[in-house]
């Protein structure tokens, strides 16, 4: 087991590894890929102000969200919140949503098969990942490879991928103002919001699945060099 090649998703995971005893020369970085079909740009009309796509748990903090929406939404009436997916939360946010009467403005759909996904997002404005705890989540990756806006905060792999106002507004777990602030910033700022979107996208470049293979098939090559 000592002589085991350990791949870590990101840097915080390899931090987190090393503490645990692994070998550092042991642990290389590589992280998940984009698939193919989320770089394809879908033509449709935006329908959705803000989004999320995930799993409606407690470490995903839709319930800030929602609070959030609700300050965006008494500043911009016709604004729009798209949820997509499941667990043990939808309940409770369900009743938060028809508490803050954002019936009319917040849809929740059942989570969709990943081929989906790039058509719901592209009906998305800006989506927003509001976690308080993360790895370094796929739909993040994907969103950026869709050219979207992206409010986010920073918990594990985030700000390895994410440079602050640059591809994405990062901001910090668990605060109500700080989302707050940035859905009002970004929607006001149609530029910031065009840059971010491309710069995104550039850096999705870098994880697309022909510079991940090569990634395996270098540390591949240099396990067998090696032995």
């Amino acid at each position: 087991r000592n002589n085991a090649t350990v791949i870590a998703l990101h840097g915080k995971m390899k931090t987190n590894l090393i503490k645990i005893g692994i070998n550092e020369q042991k642990i290389y970085i590589i992280p998940n890929y984009i698939s193919g079909i989320f770089f394809k740009k879908i033509t449709t009309t935006t329908k959705y102000t803000f989004g999320f796509i995930g799993r409606m748990v407690y470490e995903k903090g839709l319930d800030l969200l929602i609070e959030a929406f609700n300050d965006f939404n008494s500043l911009n009436p016709n604004s729009t919140l798209l949820l997509i997916g499941d667990g043990d939360m939808r309940k409770e946010l369900e009743i938060k949503i028809n508490n803050l009467e954002l019936d009319d403005c917040v849809t929740i759909k059942d989570p969709v098969e990943n081929t989906c996904v790039p058509y719901y997002l592209s009906q998305i404005g800006t989506f927003i990942l509001p976690s308080r705890h993360e790895g370094l989540p796929n739909i993040l990756l994907q969103a950026m490879a869709s050219q979207l806006p992206i409010i986010v905060t920073d918990v594990g792999g985030v700000s390895e991928v994410i440079t602050p106002n640059y591809n994405g507004l990062l901001i910090c777990p668990n605060n109500l103002t700080s989302l707050s602030n940035s859905m009002i910033r970004l929607n006001a700022d149609e530029t910031l919001r065009s840059n971010i979107s491309q710069n995104a996208a550039k850096t999705a470049n870098h994880y697309t699945i022909d510079i991940i293979t090569n990634q395996y098939l270098s540390l591949i090559s240099r396990n067998i060099r090696s032995h």
